[in-house]
């Protein structure tokens, strides 16, 4: 049986280990590239961030202009199913979306999804909680 988060259900929790950043300045604007690793281990998904994941964070002269962050975890999800999770977080602090595709069947109700996040921590470790909204929820019980 398929089974559906609740509203501002925590689907994912992703643990970010900072490992190497590099800054270039065009103008007025700073764009930082920030490399990471680490995990997801959650009830709904376990797995690992794979090489290459990436946060693109622009600064202007007066702070943050926007962040997108890129990266891929495998793992399994619920069922015990191996799977891939792709994630695309973009906004900036306190209004991220993140925006996923999993070939996961168990967890296809994130695919298309209306996800919020927050970015907690500070330096090279960070915690991504993942949530659920009611719009999404009300979506697949619908579609169930």
């Amino acid at each position: 049986m398929i089974k559906l988060p609740k509203d501002k259900e925590e689907v994912l929790c992703i643990s970010v280990h900072v490992t190497n950043s590099t800054e270039e300045v065009n103008g007025e604007v700073t764009t930082v590239r920030v490399n990471f690793n680490g995990s997801c281990s959650t009830d709904w998904f376990k797995g690992a961030i794979l090489p290459g994941a990436v946060d693109v964070q622009r600064y202007g002269k007066n702070g943050l202009l926007s962040l997108c962050a890129t990266y891929e975890l495998n793992g399994e999800d619920y069922t015990g199913a191996f799977c891939s999770v792709k994630i695309v977080n973009s906004g900036v602090i306190g209004k991220l979306t993140p925006v996923i595709q999993t070939d996961s069947k168990a967890l296809h109700f994130l695919n298309g999804a209306h996800l919020s996040a927050t970015i907690e921590g500070s330096g090279t470790e960070l915690i991504i909680p993942i949530l659920m909204n009611e719009k999404s929820t009300s979506d697949a019980n619908a579609t169930r």
